[in-house]
C-alpha cells in the first residue's frame, strides 16, 4: 500500500448496540437499519475518490462477524483493537503507516451525505499540515487525519463521547507542535433531530419500495389488490406489506397467500397498522395505500420521479365508477390538494423510509394520521400530488350516498383544524 489511506470505523449493525440514542423515536431495529444505510453511502463515497484507498476498521459481532452487507463485494477490513476509541484510533493509524500509507484519515461512519469536498480536502491539507480535524457540530470530530507517520500521544487523556473530544485533540494537537488544518463542520447522527439534516443525497430512495396495506375485513379484495400492483410495478423491486387490524373474515390467511410480509397488529386502527408495517418492512420507499385502491402502470417509476424534489408524493383521486357525483368529488379532492397539501388516503402515500422514521411516523391516533404526520414531512420538503391517478372503490360513497360522505368527510376535517379532539372525531367518523 502507498499514498492516501481512508479508514473507515464501523460497528457491526446490531440493534440495541448501534445509535441507541435514536431510540424510542425509532425502534432498535430501525435505528440499525438507518445505521446501515449511512455506512454503505460513506462506503461509495470513498469508493469513489480517485487515488484514495479504503479500508474497514470494522468491529464485530457474533451476529455480522464480516462487513459483507457494506458493498456488494464485500470490503477490505481488519478488526478495531484496543478497549478505549482512542486506542483503536491509534492502532489503526500505525497499521496505516506500517502498510506504507503516505498519509491516512479515520472517518465516523454516522455522517451521513458527508461532501466529498471536505475528504479530498483533508487529504489535500496533509500535503502541507501534520493533521486535519473535520469538528462535529457537537463538540466531537467526523475526521482526522495525519501526514507520514502515527501521533501516539494525541489520543490519549482524551473524554471520549463527550462535547470535549474535538478541543481536547486540538489542545493535545497543539501540546505535540503539530501542524493543524481544520475542515468545516459537520454533523454526526446521535439523536432523532440529527436526522432531520440529513441531505436527500443520503436518504436512499432507490431501492425495494414496501407497500404497506392497513386491511380489515379485506380477505375479499386483497389478493386482487396484490396481484394488480404486482402486475402494474413491472420489473421494478416491490415488497407487499399486509397488516390485519383484527378481521374476522379470513383476511390474515389471504394475506399469508398473497403478501411477501403479513402481520397481525395487536392495535386496530390505521395508524397503529401503517406504523406497525413501515417498522417490519424492507423498503428504502414506504408506500401506504388502502387495499381497494389501484395504482397506475409504472407506478414505482412515478413515484421515485415525484419523491426526487419532494419529501412526499401521492396520486391524483378517482374512482372505479363514474357520474356527476363522483367527477365533483375528484375536482374538489384536487382542490383540497391545493389549499391544503394533504392528500386523502385512498390516494396513496410515498415517503423515503428514512424521511418517515425522521419524523416520528404516523402518531397512535385514531383518525386524521395523514394530517398529523404531513405536516413534519413538509419541513423536510415539499408535497407532489402526481397527475397520475390512484383509482379507490367507490363501495363506501355508494353505501352511504356520494355527495354526503364527501360532504362528512370535510365536516370532520373542519372539525380536526378547529381543535375538536382526534377521538371525538374518531366517534363521529364511526357513528
Amino acid at each position: 500500500m502507498s499514498g492516501d489511506q481512508a479508514i473507515l470505523f464501523v460497528k457491526a449493525p446490531v440493534p440495541g448496540r448501534v445509535k441507541t440514542r435514536l431510540v424510542p423515536a425509532v425502534s432498535p431495529q430501525e435505528a440499525a437499519r438507518l445505521y446501515r444505510g449511512w455506512v454503505r453511502d460513506a462506503y461509495a463515497r470513498l469508493e469513489r475518490m480517485d487515488s484514495i484507498s479504503v479500508e474497514v476498521a470494522y468491529d464485530p459481532h457474533p451476529d455480522w462477524p464480516e462487513p459483507d452487507w457494506i458493498g456488494p463485494a464485500g470490503a477490505l477490513h481488519f478488526p478495531q483493537e484496543g478497549k478505549s476509541l482512542g486506542e483503536r484510533l491509534e492502532k489503526a493509524f500505525v497499521r496505516a503507516f506500517s502498510r506504507g500509507a503516505r498519509n491516512a484519515a479515520a472517518l465516523g461512519s454516522d455522517s451521513p451525505g458527508l461532501p466529498e469536498d471536505f475528504i479530498a480536502e483533508a487529504f489535500r491539507e496533509l500535503r502541507t499540515h501534520d493533521l486535519v480535524l473535520g469538528p462535529t457540530s457537537d463538540g466531537g470530530y467526523y475526521l482526522i487525519g495525519l501526514a507520514g507517520k502515527p501521533r501516539p500521544g494525541l489520543f490519549r487523556k482524551i473524554s471520549w463521547s463527550t462535547g470535549r473530544v474535538f478541543s481536547q485533540t486540538l489542545s493535545a494537537a497543539r501540546g505535540l507542535g503539530l501542524k493543524i488544518h481544520v475542515l468545516g463542520e459537520y454533523f454526526d447522527v446521535d439523536r432523532p433531530e440529527d436526522l432531520l439534516r440529513i441531505p436527500a443525497s443520503a436518504r436512499g430512495g432507490n431501492g425495494t419500495i414496501s407497500v404497506i396495506l392497513p386491511v380489515y375485513n379485506e380477505a375479499e379484495t386483497l389478493g386482487r389488490t396484490v396481484r394488480s400492483l404486482r402486475e402494474s410495478a413491472g420489473p421494478h423491486d416491490v415488497e407487499v406489506v399486509a397488516v390485519d387490524g383484527g378481521s374476522r373474515d379470513g383476511t390474515l390467511e389471504a394475506a399469508r397467500s398473497c403478501a411477501d410480509l403479513a402481520l397481525a397488529s395487536p392495535k386496530r386502527g390505521r395508524a397503529a397498522q401503517m406504523h406497525l408495517g413501515a417498522e417490519r418492512s424492507h423498503g428504502e420507499i414506504l408506500l401506504f395505500l388502502h387495499a381497494d385502491t389501484r395504482l397506475p402502470e409504472a407506478w414505482p417509476t412515478l413515484i421515485r420521479n415525484g419523491l426526487a424534489q419532494a419529501s412526499a408524493a401521492a396520486f391524483s383521486l378517482d374512482f372505479d365508477i363514474g357520474g356527476y357525483p363522483y367527477n365533483l368529488i375528484r375536482a374538489l379532492a384536487g382542490l383540497r390538494n391545493r389549499l391544503t397539501g394533504v392528500p386523502h388516503g385512498d390516494q396513496g402515500l410515498a415517503v423515503r423510509r428514512i424521511d418517515y422514521f425522521s419524523a416520528g411516523g404516523f402518531p397512535d391516533v385514531p383518525l386524521m394520521e395523514e394530517y398529523a404526520l404531513l405536516p413534519k414531512l413538509k419541513r423536510m420538503g415539499p408535497m407532489e400530488v402526481l397527475k397520475e391517478r390512484a383509482v379507490t372503490s367507490a363501495r363506501r360513497y355508494v353505501r352511504r350516498g356520494p355527495l354526503r360522505n364527501a360532504l362528512r368527510n370535510s365536516l370532520l376535517l373542519l372539525g380536526y383544524h378547529a381543535g375538536v379532539p382526534v377521538r371525538k372525531i374518531a366517534s363521529w367518523y364511526h357513528s
